[in-house]
């Protein structure tokens, strides 16, 4: 095993109130894909690398940007499915 192999997946930090902030921006429009562009002019360069690398840890999206169904549901304004999703 190399080095990296050896060393856990460290989860990345990101205010939540900054998140929620993301995730109630992202509900107005869910674009189909997420890249720095979404965020350019709405969150500064350090909060955009954070909830980027934030989405890309829990798998929100795929490796080219695409979100997945549960990042879908997580900016959903259905709140029960929202808790569903975070808990999970």
């Amino acid at each position: 095993m190399t080095p990296q192999e050896q060393t856990p997946a460290i989860p990345p930090y990101v205010p939540y109130r900054t998140f929620q902030t993301f995730l109630e921006f992202l509900s107005e429009g869910m674009p189909s894909r997420i890249d720095r562009s979404v965020w350019l002019n709405r969150f500064s360069g350090s909060n955009g690398t954070q909830l980027m690398t934030a989405i890309k840890f829990f798998e929100l999206i795929d490796i080219n940007g695409i979100p997945s169904d549960d990042f879908k549901h997580l900016v959903s304004r259905d709140s029960s499915l929202q808790k569903k999703i975070m808990r999970k």
